[in-house]
């Protein structure tokens, strides 16, 4: 939901989650983050979930990353899919550092 004013995403935002809220009744989420290009129309971020397969809080969305440096805003995302081999690239990613 891209260019609609600060007021209009926050009225609309929760209502269209709630129209969604039958492809995903597990889990849902909501962001209304500011547009670096258009400062007055906000970025809305909306997601609900099945869980299927992760029943834990882990696969919340949308989720963001935590910068190191705190002056940094935090990278947004919305995914819809799955990684199906996502315990093989958990090894890999282990193997190399990651947590």
């Amino acid at each position: 939901m891209l260019g609609v004013p600060w007021d209009l995403a926050q009225e609309a935002a929760p209502r269209m989650l709630t129209a969604m809220h039958h492809r995903g009744p597990d889990d849902s989420g909501l962001e209304i983050l500011q547009n670096p290009q258009a400062q007055d129309r906000p970025v809305v971020l909306l997601h609900t979930r099945l869980a299927i397969l992760d029943l834990t809080s882990a696969g919340h969305q949308p989720m963001s990353d935590h910068p190191a440096d705190p002056r940094q805003k935090p990278n947004w995302i919305v995914f819809n899919g799955e990684v199906f081999n996502y315990q093989d690239l958990h090894l890999e990613l282990a193997r190399a550092g990651w947590p």
